[in-house]
Order: structure tokens, then C-alpha cells, then sequence
């Protein structure tokens, strides 16, 4: 899981009034009620094994190791097909944190952290002793940006250009003779960027960086432009990049209709700071224990449309599993690419300080946005139903509408034609105030506070969180899976929904703002 701290960009729920006509629910669900806490439980111990063993679930022996186990459970269900996919993903680790220092009118050595940081997939380790400066000009997004670029030179370009990303500048810049890049800060952005600087569709034999990239907050890029002339910069960076083969894991149900397909997805991997059981041991496990209910309780044989369950590799490095698979299937196989009528993602099910997102449809672009409400109400209309503050409060426990901008698994799909819902529960971004008072929980504090680190181990996961986002998981399966012309169904319904819509300004403001934020933090 991808996404910055800070509040959430999101809004409150409002799909709690908007009817379905004549477009009835087939039902409010059996699958849900099968889905308990012991079973999630025997999933998360036995990653959080996984993560022991390994020292995390990150892509190498402990993500295979995860699989390895995903794939146990599978194979003694007599309801898939089970499959492997394998892919190849670039690792970049930083090993130590840069040295910079600078020399001529005012000498000193940079804060690492503090005032410059490697960019992620910023080049292998490297040493530049006493480099020129050069001020690249146009954000080195045009054909001029580099026309005078002297050779053996360190570039510095200020960030938060809309014209290029980070990757296009900074590769033209190796070609035109660099040997290292500094992005500084533009006024309005404080945290020292670190997004990657890489193709963000990467795939095997795709160029990497070759030369260190680095960021620097606005005052030290704007103190070096002012003694471009005379200063010298040396850099130290100790990084290791190399090419790997992963894999995503994908169990298919052998009943429903082979032309009407549901990606059930999760990303299976995470990070090497830490366990990775909240991200996203949570979400990989509820769609397992869902995958195993579906099996168990003989809802399997019932099917009308296809499940396919997949645990994605690589989703910490850039979506890669996800982003492969569907390259892969509009590449080499179109016309099964076609019959995939929807997907939903989950992505940290169980944060210890969590909200409850359901991501917004109307985020979709404009081909599939009313399916996409479809899913997003009927994520929505079960937590209204199910969640309820006491027996006798008819007002359910409000959610909030996340747009589907960057962050997850759910972006290759929804950029490329396939209605898309999901949910997820929140990472580094804090709590406000009102959304303590709106959901509980504590104000001011990250909604994981061990979002990416070492703490992030089975006690770190809301298991009462967990459960019921797994059961609403559960009846999302349930209902697409057994629905009647499916298609034709989320068209119909969601052109109900958005002649109902209410509140659409506000939902506008906030896809507006996640996108800005998105572009120039350089999100995937």
C-alpha cells in the first residue's frame, strides 16, 4: 500500500439513500456467516511464521514463502484451478543513507533525511567527488532542457512538473551526460520526496536508473542555484539493484460462466521493514478465508459467474504483479481480457486505528464509472446494513468514499476498462478529529501506526475490524458470483445510481485534490 501521510483524502458515505428501483438484491447473503475468527486467525499466525522465518513477506524467500502457504490452503479445495504467474520485478534497497557534501562559498555535509534522500530505484552505489552543478531548465521535460548540458555534471531540476514524471527527466538526464540528479522541493511541498524513478508500466528488459537520484528540500536546491557557478557537490550513495523472478497466485473457480469472470484481488507481499500482517497479510487473508468458505459451504457449486482469487506479487515495488497480469492478458489474450466483468481490491483490512474506505466508483473514468458505483454501493449498503452503533440506533456507522487515484492494485484494472470497487482501512495518513468523533478511535494518530514497520507483526491487526470487513467481503463475492447477467446488471443499476447521485461537487473537490497530490509526489 502506497499512500502519503497526512488526512485522508476522502468523503463521508452518502449512498445510504439511493434506491435500486425495481434492481433488488438477489439476496442479503449466506456466504458472510461463514466466515469466523478462528479462520482468520490460523492465516495471519501462520504468516506472521513466514515473517519470522525470513525477517519479512517481502518479495524474495519470505513473499514465496507466503505463497507457498496460500497455496497449501488452495490445493485442498476441489473448487479451483490453481495457478502460478511468474514475472520480473526490479529490487532497489538503499543500504546507507546518502553522503552529500558541498563545497566552494559554503562548505558543509548535508543531513541525510533531512535535507536530501535517495529517490527510490535512484541507481546503484555510486561515489562523485567534486562535480559541477547544472540548473536544468523546463522541469527537463522538453527537447531544449539538456541542449546545454555540460557532461560529467550533477543536474538539479525542481520537482512537481506536470509535463514529465521523475523517470523522463531523470533518464534524459543520464543520457545527456549526468552522473548524478537532484529533484528539489517546489515551495509548496515540505517532505523530501521519495518516489520512484522508474518506468511505471517496468517490465523485463526495460531500462533502470544508472546514475544516483536524489531529493532536496526547496531551500537547499534554491542555496545551490544561487552558487551554481562555484560550488562542487560529492555524493556518496550505497544502493543494490537487481532483477528478480516473482510471482502472483491465482485460483480460478471450476463453475460459473467462463465469459462472465470476478477478480477477487489482494497483494500477497510486503515490505522488508517489517511483518507486512496489517499490509497486507489482512486483506491476502480475508480473501483466502473467503475463497475457503466459498468452497466449504458449498455456495461453490452455485456459481453463476466465474471467481477468480489473486494474491498479487510485487505490489510494494509498483503494482508490478497486478500491472503484469493485465498487460499480459489485453497483450496475449484479449478476448479473455474481455470477459472480466469487474474486479475488487483489498488492501489493509485490519489497521489498529482504521476507518472504513469503500472506494468511490464515480473516480472510475467515464466508460465505467456507473458499473463502478454499482460495486461501491454494494460494498456500501451492506456495512449500512450490518453496522449499526446499538440495537435500538437505526443510523449505521458511517464509512468514507476513498477515489481510486494510486496506491493499490485496483489502478491496472480501473485505467484499463474494467468496472472496480474495493476496500481498505487506511495506512500512514492520521486521524483527524472529526473522524475520531465520526469512527472512533484516537485523533491525531496514524490510522497504522506501524504502517511499513518492524511493528506491524499479528498483534498490530484489528482482528474485530478484519472480521467484518471479510464478511463484507464475503457477501461482495457471494452477490456478484450468483448474480444473473451480471454485465447488463451493473449497467443498468449504475445508470439508476448516477441519475440518484447526490453530493457530486464534493466527490469532484476530492478526486481533484488526490489526483494534484498524486502528481506531485510522483504516486503509482
Amino acid at each position: 500500500m502506497h499512500l502519503p501521510a497526512g488526512n485522508a483524502l476522502a468523503i463521508q458515505g452518502n449512498l445510504a439513500n439511493v434506491a435500486f428501483g425495481n434492481l433488488a438484491w438477489p439476496s442479503w447473503g449466506v456466504l458472510p456467516s461463514f466466515i469466523a475468527e478462528p479462520g482468520l486467525k490460523s492465516h495471519l499466525t501462520a504468516l506472521n511464521d513466514v515473517a519470522i522465518q525470513h525477517g519479512n513477506r517481502a518479495i524474495g524467500p519470505g513473499h514465496a514463502a507466503s505463497a507457498e502457504y496460500v497455496l497449501s490452503v488452495l490445493g485442498g479445495l476441489s473448487s479451483y484451478d490453481i495457478s502460478t504467474q511468474y514475472f520480473s520485478a526490479p529490487v532497489w534497497t538503499e543500504n546507507e543513507p546518502p553522503v552529500v557534501k558541498v563545497s566552494g562559498p559554503w562548505s558543509g555535509t548535508l543531513q541525510p533525511n533531512v535535507d536530501v534522500r535517495s529517490m527510490r530505484y535512484g541507481g546503484p552505489s555510486a561515489v562523485i567527488e567534486g562535480a559541477s552543478l547544472y540548473h536544468v531548465p523546463d522541469g527537463g521535460c522538453t527537447p531544449k532542457s539538456f541542449e546545454s548540458f555540460p557532461p560529467n555534471s550533477v543536474g538539479l531540476i525542481e520537482a512537481g512538473q506536470k509535463a514529465c514524471d521523475y523517470w523522463d527527466a531523470a533518464y534524459s538526464a543520464e543520457k545527456a551526460g549526468a552522473i548524478a540528479l537532484i529533484f528539489y522541493n517546489p515551495p509548496r511541498l515540505k517532505s523530501l520526496l521519495g518516489s520512484r524513478v522508474r518506468i511505471v508500466e517496468w517490465k523485463k528488459y526495460d531500462p533502470l536508473m544508472g546514475i544516483p537520484v536524489l531529493s532536496a528540500t526547496h531551500t537547499i536546491g534554491t542555496a545551490l542555484i544561487a552558487k551554481i557557478d562555484s560550488a562542487k557537490i560529492s555524493i556518496s550513495v550505497n544502493n543494490t539493484l537487481k532483477v528478480v523472478e516473482t510471482f502472483n497466485v491465482l485460483a480460478e473457480t471450476k463453475t460459473g460462466d467462463a465469459d462472465s469472470v470476478v477478480v477477487v484481488g489482494a497483494h500477497l507481499d510486503g515490505v522488508p521493514e517489517g511483518p507486512g500482517l496489517v499490509d497486507n497479510g489482512s486483506g491476502s487473508t480475508a480473501i483466502l478465508e473467503v475463497a475457503v468458505q466459498l468452497h466449504k459451504s458449498g455456495i461453490a457449486r452455485k456459481l453463476v459467474n466465474k471467481i477468480r482469487f489473486a494474491w498479487w506479487g510485487s505490489e510494494e515495488v509498483g503494482l508490478l504483479g497486478s500491472r503484469h497480469y493485465v498487460r499480459d492478458m489485453m497483450q496475449n489474450h484479449p478476448s479473455e481480457y474481455k470477459k472480466i466483468v469487474m474486479s475488487v481490491n483489498h488492501d489493509m483490512l485490519g489497521s489498529p486505528n482504521g476507518i472504513p474506505f469503500i472506494f468511490d466508483g464515480y473516480s472510475a473514468p467515464e466508460p465505467i464509472r456507473n458499473q463502478s458505483l454499482v460495486i461501491t454501493h454494494l460494498y456500501a449498503t451492506y456495512w449500512n446494513r450490518t453496522h449499526h452503533r446499538t440495537p435500538r440506533t437505526p443510523k449505521p456507522e458511517p464509512y468514507e468514499l476513498l477515489p481510486m487515484v494510486a496506491g493499490s492494485d485496483f489502478l491496472p484494472f480501473v485505467q484499463n476498462g474494467v468496472p472496480t470497487g474495493g476496500l481498505e482501512t487506511g495506512a500512514g495518513q492520521t486521524k483527524t478529529r472529526e473522524q475520531a468523533q465520526t469512527h472512533g478511535g484516537f485523533a491525531n494518530a496514524p490510522l497504522d501506526p506501524c504502517y511499513h514497520q518492524p511493528c506491524d507483526d499479528i498483534d498490530n491487526v484489528n482482528i474485530p475490524l478484519l472480521l467484518d470487513n471479510t464478511k463484507l467481503v464475503a457477501f461482495v463475492v457471494e452477490t456478484t458470483g450468483t448474480k444473473l447477467h451480471l454485465r447488463e446488471w451493473l449497467v443498468e443499476a449504475g445508470a439508476q445510481l448516477r441519475s440518484a447521485m447526490v453530493g457530486v461537487n464534493e466527490r469532484e473537490e476530492s478526486f481533484r485534490k488526490r489526483k494534484e497530490e498524486v502528481e506531485l509526489m510522483g504516486l503509482e
